[in-house]
């Protein structure tokens, strides 16, 4: 058999993605998508049929109760929340720099002029000042300082100068934009950056704030500095010429005001109306209010349609998560045969989940209580495949999908995903397979009371557990895992039948439990038979140390040499005295030999055993040189040719695939070492030792190994298991190596004797 021809490969199933697998990707993406939409429309059929029913003022014939939790805005009080929040931010003025110094300026130039010339000339370059600057001396300023004496028009200058600064130091508002704020309802703002002051804004009032019409107002206090060197008559002169040349230096600053407010707008959170489910809407032999009306209208609208955007951002989730879950179920076994087949499953199971889900949620969303999804079919993929596959990762990958698509469901929130996916893990971990009933149960029981655990604190976390909700979710949960492992059981028997699967409990059936075909092995061959089961032992103990599938290792070893049962005599285990090879030429030898992988192949179809097993059964040998009968030949050949050409090394090799799993090269050294270990007398640790390491180097040397994703670390751990049950099966008083003794005391040299060449052909007389 060449390795294109591998026993049982083109019944394993598809080896890639077949037209029938993307179906079932296909359909299992949109049944995650549909399902959520469906079930959004559910949800608002009882109130759009009262709506169509029912109007304001009349009597209500029936109870009306609210087909799920959902919350929505409360429009009145949440724009009364926004306009508070908008209120409560006072209008912002900011300080001008420029304007203090324009306005100081002007000061200092009036004060400037009446230093230089006579008072007649400063009157005419302050006049002419005043024109260019197109200042107004309304009141006769200029000519009323004029007729100061030049003692009163320096004080009344330095007193100005001074009040102004004073004035600008605390701001000055312009009386437009306090009007301003005032119609709006404020009597206070806030003024920030202002010089001087301890913070980075000031709060301050309108009547406590200069501007330019009422300076007089916050002139009283700091005139009275100036009361005995300036006349009243001179206050009035003074109050007159602050504002004549007096600037506004604070501003409303209406773009700081409106970006503010724009941020407490943002920030106030809309105020929302919880609606639970169960909660009476309407009540029979009452008169039905416009409250009611509208909230019937608002339960009809929730979720009752997904907008465009929402349905494409569920689709990229669902291609996102399906995608990725079947390249991670892929990766858990990038090297099985069945990977393929094991993906179908997957599928089909994930595609029942979703319709179940559907229907068992539709059902259930009219009790009067909330089961939290405790009750929706998510647990039975994954304990499915971890049980129909063997292997509990590959349950852990399919139960990221049954985690990850409820994510859409209503009332489903990110503790969703976290619980199911916890759940999930459990019941893989806790459910496997057993030979006795009780502990199915004590399974069973660990995962109900872990499974409610985690449901109960993780509903604790989201401080939506009460006592009246805990019990229906408990209850719920365990009917779930109860009624997922019943169909699951059923399913799983079903499944390995059909499908000739090599389950946990068809190999442990086959491993432990007598079959025809071994019991006909043992009358037929004896020999074979004892040979098989030292090598079953063998494979399950090496199988176990490095982590690789033990029982389908032993079911191999078992079966591996069933194809001997036809011709037992011409195999050396089953031989007496007398050897019938030695009457037959080696290439008549060879081809009895090599035809026992062949028989073995089809008596294994034949007797129903997994293509697993049935591939064991052909790669058991390789591709290896049968070197007793090649030598034998070889030297026939120089005998009768006088050293002519050598016979051909490929007429004497196996014609069967190389080993391309862990189990199936584990068997084959096995047998190896099993076979070459009987030829050891009075074996000792050292001679077993040598002799496995020999072996498993040999079979390196022939590139035997190299399609078997055994790593060094693994043959090594395989040659320690070996020596230590080679040690344990043999009959023989093993020498163990002695510890140094004294030097009067010489250890005497052990006796080693070599295998012969031909132990290392699974002792088949070669």
């Amino acid at each position: 058999m060449k390795k294109g021809n591998k026993a049982g490969t083109s019944d394993y199933g598809p080896q890639q993605l077949t037209p029938f697998a993307w179906v079932l990707i296909v359909l299992v993406a949109l049944s995650a998508l549909l399902v959520p939409v469906l079930l959004s429309l559910d949800t608002s059929i009882v109130a759009r049929y009262s709506l169509t029913k029912y109007h304001v003022g009349q009597l209500c014939d029936e109870d009306v109760y609210a087909p799920a939790t959902f919350e929505f805005v409360d429009e009145a009080k949440t724009k009364e929340a926004l306009e508070n929040a908008q209120k409560a931010i006072l209008p912002t003025f900011s300080y001008s720099l420029n304007q203090t110094l324009k306005a100081t300026s002007r000061m200092e130039t009036f004060e400037n002029y009446w230093a230089t010339g006579t008072t007649s000339e400063a009157s005419q370059r302050i006049e002419l000042w005043l024109s260019d600057e197109g200042i107004v001396d309304a009141r006769q300023i200029v000519a009323r300082f004029a007729s100061l004496s030049a003692e009163d028009r320096k004080n009344l200058l330095v007193a100005a100068r001074e009040t102004m600064q004073n004035l600008l130091s605390h701001g000055v508002c312009d009386d437009e934009d306090l009007d301003e704020i005032r119609q709006e309802g404020y009597q206070s703002f806030v003024i920030q950056d202002l010089p001087g002051a301890s913070q980075k804004r000031t709060l301050a009032t309108i009547d406590y704030m200069a501007s330019i019409r009422n300076l007089e107002k916050n002139l009283t206090d700091w005139l009275e500095t100036y009361t005995f060197s300036i006349s009243g008559y001179h206050i009035v002169l003074l109050e007159d010429t602050l504002q004549l040349f007096m600037l506004p230096n604070i501003y409303y600053d209406r773009n700081t005001t409106t970006l503010e407010r724009q941020k407490a707008k943002d920030s106030t959170a809309p105020i929302y109306i919880t609606i639970n489910k169960g909660d009476k809407i309407l009540e029979k032999d009452k008169v039905i209010t416009e409250s009611q009306i509208d909230l019937l209208e608002k339960v009809a609208s929730h979720r009752g349609t997904y907008t465009i955007l929402e349905i494409i951002g569920m689709a990229v989730y669902v291609v996102l998560v399906t995608s990725s879950g079947i390249m991670v179920f892929l990766m858990f076994i990038p090297h099985a045969p069945r990977r393929y087949q094991y993906l179908n499953f997957a599928l089909v199971a994930l595609l029942i989940s979703q319709v179940g889900s559907y229907f068992i949620f539709r059902y259930t969303k009219q009790l009067p209580f909330d089961l939290s999804g405790a009750q929706l079919p998510y647990l039975f993929p994954p304990i499915f495949i971890a049980l129909i596959t063997g292997k509990k990762r590959y349950g852990v990958g399919v139960a990221f999908l049954c985690a990850a698509y409820p994510l859409l469901l209503p009332d489903s929130t990110i503790m969703t995903f976290f619980t199911y996916m916890t759940n999930c893990l459990i019941c893989v971990f806790f459910f496997q397979h057993t030979d006795r009933k009780v502990e199915n149960i004590y399974h069973w029981m660990y995962a109900c009371i872990a499974c409610i655990f985690v449901q109960v604190s993780l509903s604790l976390v989201q401080r939506s557990a009460t006592l009246e909700n805990v019990i229906p979710v408990i209850a719920a949960l365990m009917a779930n895992i109860t009624i997922t492992d019943l169909l699951v059981s059923l399913l799983v028997s079903i499944c390995e039948s059909v499908f000739n699967l090599p389950t946990e409990s068809r190999l442990n059936e086959l491993a432990y439990h007598r079959s025809p075909l071994l019991e006909k092995l043992q009358v037929q061959a004896i020999g074979t038979y004892n040979h098989s089961e030292n090598v079953a032992k063998l494979a399950y103990e090496t199988a176990s140390a490095i982590g690789a599938n033990a029982l389908l290792a032993r079911v191999g070893g078992l079966y591996h040499d069933i194809g001997k049962m036809d011709y037992p005599e011409y195999f050396v285990e089953n031989q007496g005295e007398g050897n019938k090879q030695n009457a037959l030429k080696p290439s008549l030898s060879v081809a009895i030999i090599k035809s026992h992988v062949k028989i073995g192949v089809d008596k294994g179809r034949q007797g129903g055993l997994p293509l697993e097993v049935i591939d064991i059964i052909s790669e058991h040998h390789g591709n290896d040189v049968i070197a007793f009968f090649y030598h034998k030949a070889q030297t026939q050949a120089k005998e009768a040719n006088n050293g002519g050409n050598l016979v051909s090394e490929t007429d004497y090799r196996y014609d069967a695939p190389l080993p391309d799993s862990r189990e199936a090269a584990l068997v084959m050294i096995c047998d190896s070492v099993e076979a070459a270990s009987h030829t050891i007398k009075q074996p000792n640790v050292s001679q077993l030792s040598k002799l496995c390491h020999n072996i498993i180097m040999q079979k390196i040397e022939h590139g035997q190994l190299k399609m078997s994703h055994l790593s060094m670390n693994d043959l090594e751990l395989i040659k320690t298991t070996l020596v230590k049950n080679l040690v344990g099966m043999n009959h023989h008083r093993i020498e163990y190596p002695k510890e140094k003794q004294a030097a009067s005391y010489p250890e005497p040299k052990p006796v080693v004797e070599e295998p012969a060449e031909s132990t290392s052909e699974d002792g088949d007389n070669d």
